[in-house]
């Protein structure tokens, strides 16, 4: 796939996840993509979808600080292809 046509089949998805709450910036590691964060009150889980490295970043730590644990992995190409396929993936990584 060429470099235009990549971010046109990104476009879908990148569009959602800013519907869903995530913003372009720096996950806590210093990744760059699409983060979100959700709190519960004692912990805090940080998401970071990196098309260009084609990485899923997670990290969760206390929310007073603190790492909790943390994982990457890649982005299955088959899912880059669809946007319900690529969030529900996505949800599933997640947990």
């Amino acid at each position: 796939m060429g470099r235009i046509k990549d971010i046109f089949e990104n476009n879908d998805i990148t569009e959602k996840l800013i519907a869903m709450g995530f913003d372009y910036g720096r996950g806590p590691q210093g990744e760059s993509g699409y983060v979100r964060t959700f709190s519960d009150g004692a912990y805090c889980l940080w998401i970071t979808v990196s098309f260009h490295e084609n990485k899923l970043y997670l990290y969760n730590e206390f929310e007073c600080g603190g790492l909790l644990w943390k994982r990457d992995c890649d982005i299955p190409e088959d899912v880059l292809e669809d946007c319900d396929k690529f969030i529900e993936w996505l949800d599933e990584e997640v947990g």
